[in-house]
């Protein structure tokens, strides 16, 4: 007889109760909400980096609803960051604001329990441009055109 039957299982905890075994910390679902203060959600294609607190990555992608998913993320603190995301400004996370100068130094940081985790990231929306020397031809930007003394 090779093999012997236990009447327990094998602890993932030391005798201090701390977690030894990498293969033991649970594996969370983590989904990421993009959206913009005005509630759009990003676009899609923008690949999304999720790091655990051992700094592995996770990598995603928003689809057409601004939904990035990392499955099998380290339960714990994690982090992400948009890549090739340009004028994508964090302003909040679960309608939480973050600080604005700190949002741009260091990666936005959330925490992943249970089986699943589903966090909403609030972006500025993307700077526009208006040329103000460039002639309006649209009757919406005529402002000009209203006659005096006529509302």
């Amino acid at each position: 007889m090779n093999t012997l039957d236990l009447p327990f299982q094998p602890s993932c905890q030391n005798g201090s109760g701390a977690i030894g075994h990498a293969e033991c910390v649970t594996k969370v679902l983590v989904t990421l909400k993009h959206q913009d203060t005005l509630g759009r959600p990003l676009p899609a294609g923008i690949v999304v980096d999720v790091r655990d607190s051992r700094q592995r990555p996770y990598p995603g992608v928003t689809d057409e609803h601004g939904v990035s998913t990392h499955p099998g993320v380290q339960a714990g603190p994690f982090a992400w960051q948009l890549r090739d995301a340009p004028g994508r400004h964090l302003v909040a996370i679960d309608d939480r604001p973050v600080h604005p100068v700190a949002a741009g130094l260091v990666a936005p940081e959330a925490l992943a329990i249970m089986n699943a985790t589903t966090v909403v990231a609030t972006y500025l929306p993307p700077p526009l441009l208006i040329d103000l020397h460039a002639p309006q031809t649209t009757p919406a930007f005529a402002i000009a055109s209203i006659a005096p003394g006529r509302r």
